[in-house]
């Protein structure tokens, strides 16, 4: 069960950091809101799936320091 939690947790982790720093990158538009889009998905179905087996999670939307805050306990 912890590593599902733990898992979970780092996924929502790296997305946040794709979401912060993919803004500033030059690119291709498009490719960038796809980028964007994709990532969004990805940390509401790791919050899909914390939700189901946990109810109620802490939300973390922006990049945690690392440690304690990337990976809350319940």
């Amino acid at each position: 069960v912890y590593n599902i939690w733990r898992d979970l947790y780092a996924g929502i982790f790296r997305v946040n950091i794709v979401l912060e720093k993919v803004p500033l990158i030059a690119m291709d538009e498009k490719l960038k809101r796809q980028i964007l889009g994709e990532a969004h998905f990805l940390r509401a179905f790791y919050y899909f799936d914390l939700v189901r087996l946990w109810s109620e999670v802490p939300l973390i939307i922006q990049t945690a320091a690392g440690g304690a805050e990337a990976f809350p306990a319940k």
